[in-house]
C-alpha cells in the first residue's frame, strides 16, 4: 500500500539525533511492507501537503514542539493516519498534544516506536482503507437532508470525508415522478407478496408506490443507500416511508429514516462493516430502570410473531409498523453531531410489543447495566438497534475510521 510519510521536528532539537530517527523510522514502514511516496520533513513556513496517490498518512512526531503543526497538517487530510512518538527528545507528550488537537474533529491512533511497530501501523492502515471502501457509496437524500444551519456545523459533506458515504439530495418532485411511473401491475404484484397482517390493512398503495420509486431511483443513481427526510414528503407521497425503510433494510440496502447525518453514519457503520440488519428507534422514555425504544421502520427480519400494520402515529397517514421484535442480546450505537463519536450501550430486548399509547408503533423495553448514564451522554434522541454483543467489532470499526469510541 502506498502512504505518505512526514517527519516533524523542532529546531531547537538536535538535527543530527532525530535525522538517523527518521531515517530508521522510514526503514521501519518499508519492512512492514508499506510503499512510502516521497517522504519528507516538514517546513514550519511552507504548507503541508500530502504527495498525491497515498492511500494513508504516517506522522511522524520526531521531537517535542510540533504539537500545533501536527495538528493542522492532520485536520486538512482526509485520509486515514497514525500518529508515531519516539522515546526521546519530548516527541510523545507532543503527540498526545497534537491527538488532543484534533480530537474534536477526529481520533487518530498513536503508535509508540517500539520494536514492531511498523507492522501495527501497516495492519492499521490497511484495515482503515478496507473499512472505508465497505462504507463507499452513495446514499440518496430524498426530500433532501435534514440541517438546520444555525444549529449545526457539520452535515452530509462530513460523512463522505469521513467514511465515503456520499449522500446526493433527491428533490420530493423527482420522487413524485418516480412514483407516477409504477406501473399498475408492479404496484399490484408487490401488494401480494407482502405478508398478509400488511396486505389486507388497507390504505397501502402509496407506501408501496414510495417502495417501489425509491428502488428504481437508487437503482437509477447507482446508489448504495437512501434517506427520507420523512415530515417533508407526507404530503408529497400520501403517506410514510416506514414501510419503505423496513422492506429495504430487508433487502441490505442502507435505508434510513429522518435524513439525519449521525443517525445514517452510525447505521452505515452496523449495515456496512457488521453487515447486521438493524431498527432505528427513538428513546422514549425511561420505566422502571428500562428503556423504552419506539419508532416504526423496524425490519420484519428482526421480527417474530405478530407484525401490524397500523396508521403513523403522528399523522394518522398509512401506514407504520408494529413488529414484535425477538428477544435476546442487543447493541445500541449512535453516532455525536460532531460525527466523531460513537456511543455503545450493550444490553437485552426484554420485551416487545408493548402497544403503549402515545409512542410510534413498533416498540421495545430495554434492559442496560446503566440506563440513566446512557441518557446523560445520548448524543441525540435515535439510537441503532442491533442484535448481538458488537462491542468489540464497534471499538475496532471506531478505531480504524478515526472515531472516539464511548461505551455507556
Amino acid at each position: 500500500m502506498r502512504i505518505a510519510a512526514v517527519g516533524f521536528a523542532s529546531p531547537l532539537h538536535d538535527e543530527a539525533w532525530w535525522r538517523s530517527s527518521w531515517k530508521a523510522c522510514l526503514e521501519e514502514l518499508k519492512a512492514a511492507g508499506l510503499r512510502v511516496a516521497e517522504p519528507f520533513i516538514a517546513d514550519p513556513g511552507r504548507p503541508l501537503e500530502p504527495p498525491p496517490g497515498a492511500r494513508g498518512i504516517v506522522a511522524v512526531v520526531l521531537t517535542g514542539g510540533t504539537s500545533k503543526q501536527v495538528a493542522r497538517f492532520l485536520l486538512k487530510v482526509e485520509k486515514p493516519a497514525v500518529l508515531v512518538a519516539l522515546k526521546h527528545h519530548n516527541s510523545l507528550p507532543s503527540a498526545l498534544e497534537a491527538r488532543a488537537y484534533l480530537r474534536p474533529w477526529r481520533w487518530v491512533r498513536l503508535v509508540q516506536a517500539e520494536p514492531g511497530w511498523g507492522a501495527k501501523v501497516a495492519d492499521h492502515l490497511r484495515k482503515a482503507v478496507e473499512a472505508r471502501e465497505k462504507l463507499r457509496g452513495r446514499v440518496l437524500a430524498i426530500g433532501g437532508a435534514s440541517i438546520d444551519a444555525q444549529l449545526e456545523h457539520l452535515g452530509p459533506e462530513k460523512l463522505s470525508s469521513l467514511l465515503g458515504v456520499e449522500v446526493v439530495d433527491v428533490e420530493a418532485s423527482r420522487l413524485k415522478e418516480a412514483m407516477e411511473a409504477v406501473c399498475d401491475a408492479e404496484l399490484k404484484d408487490s401488494i401480494e407478496h407482502l405478508p398478509p397482517s400488511i396486505k389486507l390493512s388497507g390504505a397501502i398503495e402509496a407506501p408501496v408506490r414510495l417502495y417501489l420509486a425509491a428502488k428504481r431511483l437508487i437503482e437509477e443513481e447507482r446508489a448504495t443507500g437512501v434517506t427520507f427526510n420523512c415530515l417533508r414528503l407526507l404530503e408529497v407521497v400520501g403517506g410514510t416511508p416506514c414501510l419503505a425503510v423496513s422492506r429495504l433494510i430487508d433487502e441490505g440496502v442502507l435505508a434510513v429514516c429522518e435524513a439525519e447525518a449521525p443517525t445514517l453514519g452510525a447505521a452505515a457503520v452496523v449495515n456496512r462493516l457488521l453487515d447486521a440488519p438493524f431498527f432505528i428507534a427513538n428513546v422514549s422514555t425511561l420505566e422502571e430502570g428500562k428503556l423504552v425504544l419506539a419508532h416504526c421502520t423496524a425490519p420484519t427480519s428482526m421480527g417474530v410473531g405478530r407484525l401490524e400494520a397500523l396508521p403513523h402515529f403522528e399523522s394518522g397517514l398509512p401506514l407504520a409498523l408494529d413488529v414484535e421484535l425477538r428477544l435476546g442480546e442487543a447493541t445500541l450505537v449512535s453516532m455525536d453531531r460532531g460525527l466523531g463519536e460513537l456511543t455503545v450501550a450493550y444490553g437485552r430486548v426484554a420485551a416487545s410489543s408493548l402497544r403503549k399509547e402515545g409512542l410510534c408503533r413498533t416498540q421495545a423495553l430495554i434492559e442496560l447495566s446503566q440506563p440513566r448514564k446512557l441518557l446523560e451522554v445520548a448524543p441525540g434522541g435515535h439510537v441503532v438497534l442491533a442484535y448481538g454483543d458488537l462491542r468489540g467489532r464497534l471499538r475496532e470499526a471506531a478505531e480504524v475510521l478515526g472515531l472516539a469510541f464511548r461505551e455507556v
